[in-house]
């Protein structure tokens, strides 16, 4: 069983645990208190405000977007490359009936981890809500699961589940219920990507919204945003890299506008940059990929618009279009925490 199996299967047996009334044995250890794991390092340093929701994580660590083949209760995955990988997804859960929390707790162990061994179960309270947090082992692929349940109201559950490899959780469970504490509803319709040290996002308009975290080769501490601008849709993202060769981070035969320099309007500054553009008439889209320095660190900026219908503007024109620098210069800003 891959760790990608077990993230695929969590939400459908979470909602048969709402259900059922099969019998397991877990282990339910005393109440442990949050408190005891606060989650400020993490907001300070690495976090995710999107869809009502906050969470944060060590650093290193990223968001990704929910792939083609997740189910629809996956909003985001949660991702980590160290020595020893973790993976995870945040869901959230709808059912057309009432839960009780209890009865998750009870099922939960068999439905969801039927073969883990060593499993315990922690009630808690999160974000002012009940809460548990159940780890389990699976020993063919040694692998370790820690999934925190959080109840919103009567009807909705939240779901934090982290899968890594061998012995992680055992000798980092602090880890496992800092990342939890993260976890916050938030209010009106702000869209954050916080990340200490380099350029970060804010948007509380409903104009643009986090998509993903970018890495890749030479990129580091990367992410896109995107939202309907201008006669269409855009997209924006940023990241530290270890290269200024176009090459190295897009396949620069693809771009049909040679090297140019431009001022480039981005996080409340002016930035002389190197720029590649490229315009295809055919899907109707542009995108243009900057190279500016900040404090002596090189940093990607990339812009995409794919237009709804025709275009008016010059692709090395198109950062200055007003309401594509309005989002470069307004939602973007360099965070040092």
């Amino acid at each position: 069983m891959t760790v990608r199996r077990i993230l695929s299967i969590v939400s459908m047996t979470l909602s048969l645990a709402a259900v059922s009334c099969v019998s397991h044995e877990v282990t339910v250890r005393e109440p442990i208190d949050m408190a005891a794991y606060p989650a400020d390092a993490y907001v300070a340093t690495n976090m995710l405000v999107a869809n009502h929701i906050r969470m944060a994580l060590p650093d290193r660590w990223n968001f990704k977007k929910k792939e083609k083949d997740d189910d629809k209760s996956t909003w985001f995955q949660i991702e980590f490359n160290g020595r020893e990988s973790v993976r995870g997804a945040f869901r959230f859960n709808h059912f057309e009936f009432p839960v009780s929390l209890n009865r998750v707790s009870e099922k939960y162990g068999d439905l969801a981890m039927s073969k883990f061994i060593e499993k315990e179960l922690h009630r808690t309270e999160i974000d002012q809500k009940d809460a548990f947090v159940i780890f389990g082992k699976l020993e063919e692929p040694s692998l370790q699961r820690a999934s925190t349940v959080i109840a919103l109201d009567e009807s909705n559950l939240a779901e934090i589940t982290l899968v890594g490899e061998s012995q992680y959780f055992t000798t980092k469970p602090q880890l496992a219920y800092a990342i939890s504490n993260t976890f916050k509803i938030m209010p009106g319709d702000l869209s954050e990507r916080r990340l200490k040290g380099t350029f970060s996002f804010k948007c509380d308009d409903g104009t643009m919204r986090w998509v993903d975290d970018v890495l890749g080769p030479y990129r580091s501490k990367g992410f896109s945003v995107g939202g309907r601008l201008d006669n269409g849709y855009v997209l924006l993202g940023v990241a530290q890299v270890a290269t200024t060769r176009f090459n190295d981070v897009v396949k620069q035969s693809q771009f049909d506008v040679p090297e140019f320099e431009t001022d480039l309007r981005f996080a409340g500054a002016t930035y002389r940059a190197r720029a590649i553009a490229h315009t295809d008439l055919t899907k109707n889209f542009m995108h243009s990929v900057f190279f500016i320095k900040h404090q002596g660190q090189d940093y990607l900026v990339t812009v995409f618009r794919g237009y709804d219908s025709g275009h008016d503007t010059d692709a090395k024109e198109m950062h200055t279009v007003p309401a594509i620098q309005e989002a470069l210069d307004k939602y973007f800003y360099f965070f040092n925490g």
